[in-house]
């Protein structure tokens, strides 16, 4: 038998034209989030380009982790220009292509949207 899966999607579930609902839901968010087992963001649809920043961001963090994994210095504590901190991940900075491809991922509408920082961090 397949597992049950429920899904909560804002944009269904909230009567977006309905503002006493909008409100009543808005206000639950928090523990809708927090109770979530996983959250799934939808961005929009894909292109090359989401794919290729996607493909570098994900390189990036994985080389972050494995260098808190080994115990290495906090990222945090560098700049992002920071020679030192792209000599410690093993690659060279962000050329400008790759660069111009993050800003470009991170200029989504939904990266600019209130709810952004609940819908991560408390799932």
């Amino acid at each position: 038998m397949p597992k049950e899966v429920r899904l909560w999607v804002d944009a269904i579930c909230i009567n977006q034209d309905d503002l006493e609902e909008r409100s009543l839901q808005v206000a639950q968010m928090g523990q809708i989030y927090a109770s979530a087992g996983k959250v799934v963001v939808w961005l929009g649809p894909a292109d090359p380009f989401s794919d290729m920043a996607l493909v570098i961001i994900m390189d990036f963090v994985l080389r972050l982790r494995d260098l808190a994994a080994q115990g290495g210095p906090n990222p945090m504590n560098y700049d992002a220009d920071d020679d030192a901190l792209w000599a410690k991940i093993g690659r060279p900075s962000f050329t400008n292509i790759e660069a111009n491809l993050i800003n470009r991922f991170f200029g989504y509408h939904w990266f600019a949207r209130t709810w952004v920082i609940q819908e991560i961090v408390l799932a």
